[in-house]
């Protein structure tokens, strides 16, 4: 598991920066992690559905609903970053059923026509010791990205990290979809179309 400290230090070995011990440290180095750090964090999380963020929750309807469109307004989870899916919450079918509710996100309320929902988001995880590995090498090379043109003035070494990035998300999707057993798809609606 890896510190922030340790994040931040990888990010600045790739752009030739030096060590910091802190994030108050009185070095340009501590300043422009500092800045970039929680942006970063929040981004490279909300990028993928990372297996540690995923967090599910039924939420009960506001009681100042929708006035047009749809017929409820449900507070998202304060600390969510994606909201990933949304379900009947008084629907026999299970969170694993992907069949999904008609649903939109309005600012910070979900709105949608259901009496309770199940939901799945990515929650704003701010423990570096709850991160996969995966996060933590694509979260240090997405900073340096946002580091090499401050620090390192390379827009090109810049366009090279997120390139690598890209393409560490895609790996770790890979290997986190290799966890758990596979979801059915149980769709009446696929039946019903080529009948």
């Amino acid at each position: 598991m890896a510190s922030v400290i340790a994040i931040c230090n990888s990010a600045l070995g790739r752009v030739g920066g030096a060590k910091i011990t802190s994030l108050d440290d009185p070095s340009v180095e501590a300043a422009r992690c500092k800045e970039v750090y929680p942006l970063a964090r929040q981004f490279v999380l909300a990028a993928r559905e990372w297996s540690f963020a995923v967090r599910r929750r039924v939420l009960s309807p506001l009681a100042s609903s929708s006035s047009f469109g749809y017929t409820k307004s449900f507070k998202k989870p304060s600390k969510s970053l994606r909201i990933l899916t949304v379900y009947d919450g008084s629907s026999s079918a299970g969170m694993d059923d992907v069949n999904g509710l008609d649903w939109s996100l309005e600012g910070d309320e979900i709105q949608c026509d259901a009496d309770t929902i199940k939901i799945r988001y990515i929650e704003d995880i701010e423990e570096s010791a709850l991160f996969s590995p995966g996060f933590v090498e694509a979260l240090s090379v997405y900073m340096a990205s946002q580091l090499a043109i401050s620090l390192a003035q390379s827009a090109s070494l810049s366009g090279n990290y997120l390139g690598l990035f890209e393409r560490l998300v895609s790996q770790a999707a890979a290997v986190d979809g290799m966890q758990g057993r596979s979801r059915k798809i149980r769709s009446g609606r696929l039946v019903n179309v080529r009948r």
